[in-house]
């Protein structure tokens, strides 16, 4: 499981915590922390603005850029295919040493002078996130041109990794690791800002419509939303790459990344898989011959909860009307279940055998706060709902044997505090 410092910092008040006392504290809690690396990025990198792009006169390859620095402008030749005017860019000027040795000096390419270098996100320590150069917007904060990178916090950051047991399905989210810690530094954690006003919206009704068989193992929730352009900012990226998630697709990386973010299982189908374009669309929920959960849409099979989903019905950013599914099966029923089966899982199977959080609207609410913040899309209001009653389930434990597990004594309304913090 890897975090940052500044990912975390979204969720409790870690900024004015060092890191290696932010790792002493996972230790502590039993999240080991495998690896730490600070991410910096190299002095004489700025903001660049690209003000006109033109092809190399004797190469078909490159091309020949004026860049805004702040104060000057400088002739770059750059060869990436992706390099366009009005992008602000990453800007390594003369001086600058990146993180592989290389020393950034004037030079000509072509017989075209050329002073500075565009970056990709790579050449600076950064993920890898495209086959081009990195360009910049403001989700990594204000962009000032000729501002130096490293000076923007949320990509100078702290990477996190933890070594999860299988028994800590509760922390295989940013959001879990965030919960443990703060009940550690006893603080309080941040909450989603309160949903908008609805009133106004078309019900998720007039278009979708879920029909659950009794006995169903788990509990399903689904929103409904019209699609016009979908953004992955920035900030986004690197945070994917940091943790090493990789999905193509614009709508797959903002699923993603909300799942990674909130630990909610969720996905995205297109609206014509369960209905022809102006009708409503019908969800049928029932269960296969091995007792597991499956989703189905005009009669065919298009997922097995927790475990895999047909490529035919998923969302890309391309489609016009989305359905997003939250989705919890307890991990017993999962595990068991899905056992010795070649059922095609794909990367749901390792969170919902370990437990994936139960919290279906939390993930739903970040995945659309998220989604709203830089794309252009029409929600619907509320959203349906079919759940298993879940059965509480007690356990009753005397001070005495916990505090024989731990070899230490821990006042009762310390551990009554401790619980009730952690949910």
């Amino acid at each position: 499981m890897i975090v940052t410092k500044q990912w975390l910092n979204e969720w409790i008040d870690v900024h004015a915590i060092e890191t290696q006392r932010i790792c002493v504290a996972l230790n502590a809690i039993g999240l080991e922390v495998d690896g730490l690396t600070k991410v910096r990025i190299p002095e004489h990198v700025v903001v660049g603005k690209v003000l006109s792009c033109e092809k190399h006169p004797n190469a078909d390859k490159l091309n020949v850029t004026l860049v805004d620095v702040g104060g000057t402008t400088q002739q770059i030749v750059c060869g990436a295919k992706n390099v366009a005017a009005g992008q602000m860019v990453a800007v390594a000027l003369i001086g600058a040493e990146l993180p592989g040795g290389l020393k950034i000096k004037k030079a000509k390419l072509r017989d075209v002078e050329s002073c500075g270098m565009i970056c990709s996100s790579n050449e600076l320590g950064l993920p890898k996130i495209n086959d081009g150069i990195m360009i910049l917007d403001e989700s990594i904060g204000k962009l000032e041109i000729g501002k130096p990178l490293c000076e923007y916090s949320l990509i100078n950051d702290d990477v996190i990794e933890i070594g999860l047991t299988p028994n800590r399905g509760d922390c295989q989210s940013v959001y879990g690791v965030a919960r443990d810690l703060s009940v550690f530094f006893e603080t309080e954690l941040h909450e989603l800002p309160s949903d908008e006003e609805e009133e106004n919206k078309p019900g998720v009704g007039r278009v979708l419509h879920v029909n659950g068989a009794e006995g169903l193992n788990g509990a399903y929730m689904y929103k409904v939303f019209d699609n016009d352009s979908i953004v992955v900012p920035l900030l986004i990226q690197l945070r994917l790459g940091w943790a090493e998630v990789s999905n193509e697709c614009m709508l797959g990386k903002l699923i993603d990344y909300s799942t990674y973010v909130s630990g909610v299982l969720l996905r995205a189908y297109n609206h014509t898989c369960f209905g022809d374009k102006d009708d409503k669309a019908k969800i049928t929920l029932s269960k296969d011959a091995n007792g597991l959960d499956i989703v189905l849409g005009k009669g065919e099979q298009f997922a097995i909860t927790g475990i895999a989903q047909a490529g035919s019905c998923k969302a890309n950013a391309l489609d016009k009307r989305i359905i997003v599914e939250a989705n919890y099966t307890h991990p017993d029923i999962i595990a068991s279940k899905s056992a010795n089966l070649k059922l095609g899982a794909d990367r749901h199977l390792y969170r919902s055998s370990r437990g994936s959080e139960p919290d279906l609207s939390f993930g739903l609410d970040y995945f659309f706060k998220t989604l709203s913040a830089h794309s252009k899309i029409t929600t619907y209001a509320d959203a349906q709902h079919v759940a298993k009653e879940p059965v509480e389930k007690v356990i009753t434990l005397h001070q005495s044997d916990l505090s024989a597990m731990i070899g230490e004594e821990i006042p009762k309304n310390r551990v009554i505090k401790i619980l009730k913090q952690l949910g």
